[in-house]
């Protein structure tokens, strides 16, 4: 659980981080300063084992689109949205978990979801950011297709990866 604690509270504390040093370098305070209230009562509601951090990440990520539609690098939303979805998919997996008893073969569970969790989350940073870095004019057909091949192909990376774990 130690090992899960510190992944969750560095990728939160990295999303603010990414947010509000965007927002202070364009003198918004006060989305910093609610990005920072917002970060605080997420790790408090894991803490306390309240299920609120669904709704706090809702409005973290509601933050993040508005920053993604201001005039910031288009890198820190990106970076920031996939670091918040590491914290939800963790704060998800330690609720799941501390509802049972902890059993010895614990620890290898946790360490497989976080190598998981990490390499798809390190997946999708690079794929979004080569989107960024790309400019391509595809037809709307054209990029229909390319979306559904993605997804089949990611479908098919995440079926290999419970493969692995069985």
């Amino acid at each position: 659980m130690k090992g899960l604690w510190q992944v969750f509270s560095t990728s939160l504390g990295l999303v603010a981080v990414f947010l509000c040093v965007p927002f202070m370098s364009r003198g918004a305070w006060l989305q910093a300063g609610l990005t920072l209230v917002l970060v605080a009562g997420w790790g408090l509601a894991v803490w306390r084992r309240s299920r609120l951090f669904n709704l706090v990440f809702a409005c973290l990520a509601a933050l993040i689109a508005h920053a993604a539609a201001s005039p910031f690098p288009a890198i820190f939303p990106l970076t920031a949205f996939t670091l918040s979805l590491v914290a939800w998919d963790l704060s998800e997996f330690s609720v799941r978990l501390r509802e049972y008893e902890i059993p010895p073969a614990a620890i290898r569970l946790i360490r497989s979801h976080l190598e998981r969790v990490l390499a798809i989350a390190g997946i999708g940073l690079l794929l979004g950011n080569l989107a960024l870095l790309l400019r391509l004019r595809l037809s709307f057909e054209v990029t229909i297709l390319t979306g559904l091949l993605i997804f089949l192909g990611l479908a098919q990376i995440i079926r290999f990866l419970r493969s692995l774990s069985d």
